[in-house]
């Protein structure tokens, strides 16, 4: 919580320099933001930062199942999809328990979209969107 801006908030309203109706809309605000904050801190990143990585963890895990069981490489293309959907499902699911609300929320098998959406809710750097991006065109090019 910031409580330096509240100390300063009150410290206006005493002075009358504001008056309580602006005062109550201002702490409002205040807290509402600072609740933002803290409540992004408990969110786990487990989900998120394994799909980050998921195009590249998708190319192995086809690796090894070609290598396995004999099947072309070019026909487990499913497994690298199916891997990011269902990662940005759970992480989609993890942000609603959380009581975040979006439109990509409910549509996270488009995955950048579902990150940049991430990033703009929780308030941070999209730095999942960048990492996936690097990883999907790495995986394109190989």
């Amino acid at each position: 919580m910031d409580t330096e801006a509240l100390e300063k908030l009150n410290d206006l309203k005493n002075k009358g320099a504001i008056s309580e109706e602006e005062f109550n809309n201002a702490k409002k605000e205040i807290l509402t933001s600072s609740s933002i904050e803290n409540k992004s801190k408990n969110i786990n990143s487990n989900y998120v930062w394994a799909l980050a990585f998921a195009p590249l963890i998708g190319l192995f895990l086809e690796g090894f199942i070609a290598g396995a069981t004999g099947v072309p490489f070019e026909d487990l293309w499913f497994i690298t999809l199916g891997l990011n959907i269902i990662l940005s499902y759970l992480d989609a699911r993890l942000l609603k328990n959380h009581r975040y609300e979006g439109a990509m929320l409910d549509n996270a098998w488009f995955i950048p979209g579902y990150l940049y959406e991430r990033s703009k809710l929780l308030k941070e750097p999209p730095i999942y969107l960048w990492i996936w991006l690097g990883t999907f065109f790495f995986v394109m090019l190989v």
